[in-house]
């Protein structure tokens, strides 16, 4: 009976496994355990992240991470969110693992102490104790301090990862230079400029300013600003045709060398685009337009008025990193033929990085008056640090 109860035990479990649904039942379990604890003891596993800043980061990474954002737990500074773009890579970690040598038995030899477990290496750097910073963990730092640092960096590194459109190129220019000895002064020059150009768009924007000053210090040590000139202008253009454009150009200054208070000009012209070779452009155009003109010592010339505008523009690219550039505007009064401006300016331009470059350059700004003879003739030769962006 006992044999007869046996077989039929080994017959029912032989059948129940035998069955397509009882065996596909078993196989997900067996998987899905698997699975569970493969995931499990990955997320355990400690691994090394490689920021785009240069900065290296131990922790484990989190569920709730997805293709935007990516949550790590580390040891030392807790649970952190990164955006995906600032990981470069993530590698895993080989945990050191603790040997214990027994040391050799030696006859009539002294009984051994305890065997000394291996010391852990000094060394911040190892990737077992948990340190968020790996090439810059002060021992002499709080865990708070370690925290707001890299904080500090994981924001520094958003930043520097923010880019313009493609379509935008601008530039920022800065100029110090000095003067010692009988005349001790120092003038300050900046000047920002912006182009927005959208591949296949008729329309151009161009957006520039400056301002720069002279401090002088006298014989008795008082210093005083001699200069302060400032100048914005905008300028849009829209292409009508093969190499034809319109252009309206709106700009502003103040000129302390001059006395100048304000002049605002507004003109609206018709221009050609000239490609002179593949790194040669040429730009000649004319228009009309109005300006409020006003001075210190309230002259004549004061007021609104009429103006004719040329203009002309030159940009020469020998190379990617090398850059001459001319311009030439020219006013004259429509009331009065006899009061006449111009500015004429050119610069030499060397990209050492993809963010910093030199300038030097020369501008030349005129203003003149054939019946009472007043000339306000005003050169100056530059050399500037550029940023680009």
């Amino acid at each position: 009976m006992l044999t007869n109860l046996k077989i039929r035990s080994y017959s029912y479990l032989t059948y129940q496994f035998t069955r397509p649904n009882y065996r596909a039942r078993l196989f997900r379990l067996i998987f899905v355990s698997c699975v569970c604890f493969g995931a499990s003891f990955l997320n355990a596993v400690p691994q090394k992240f490689i920021l785009s800043s240069g900065e290296q980061l131990i922790g484990e990474v989190l569920p709730q991470s997805d293709e935007q954002m990516l949550f790590i737990r580390s040891k030392t500074l807790g649970d952190l969110k990164l955006l995906r773009p600032l990981v470069v890579s993530i590698q895993a970690i080989e945990l050191r693992k603790k040997e214990v040598v027994a040391s050799p038995i030696v006859a009539n030899a002294p009984t051994p102490k305890q065997a000394e477990e291996p010391k852990l290496s000094a060394d911040t750097q190892d990737p077992t104790e948990g340190d968020l910073l790996l090439n810059q963990n002060d021992p002499s730092d709080t865990a708070e301090d370690r925290r707001m640092w890299h904080k500090g960096k994981v924001v520094l590194g958003q930043i520097r990862s923010i880019k313009t459109p493609d379509y935008w190129k601008g530039m920022l220019r800065l100029g110090l230079n000095y003067s010692t000895g009988d005349k001790k002064w120092s003038e300050n020059y900046m000047r920002g400029q912006l182009e927005i150009r959208q591949k296949g768009s008729p329309n151009f924007y161009r957006y520039s300013g400056s301002y720069s000053f002279r401090q002088n210090e006298r014989s008795s040590g008082e210093k005083y600003i001699s200069t302060d000139r400032y100048d914005v202008n905008m300028i849009y253009r829209r292409t009508i045709a093969k190499d034809w454009f319109i252009q309206n150009s709106l700009g502003y200054r103040s000129d302390g060398v001059k006395e100048i208070k304000r002049e605002v000009k507004e003109t609206l012209g018709l221009g050609y685009k000239y490609k002179l070779s593949p790194t040669i452009e040429l730009v000649l155009g004319g228009g009309v337009g109005v300006e409020d003109f006003q001075t210190e010592s309230s002259e004549d010339q004061d007021g609104l008025s009429g103006d004719l505008n040329i203009f002309q523009e030159l940009k020469w690219r020998p190379n990617k990193r090398t850059t001459f550039s001319q311009k030439f505007n020219y006013y004259s009064d429509m009331e009065d033929p006899n009061q006449y401006s111009y500015v004429l300016t050119g610069a030499f331009r060397v990209r050492l990085t993809d963010l910093f470059g030199l300038e030097f350059s020369y501008d030349q700004n005129y203003d003149g008056n054939l019946v009472s003879g007043l000339l306000k003739d005003d050169i100056r030769w530059r050399n500037a640090l550029v940023v680009y962006f």
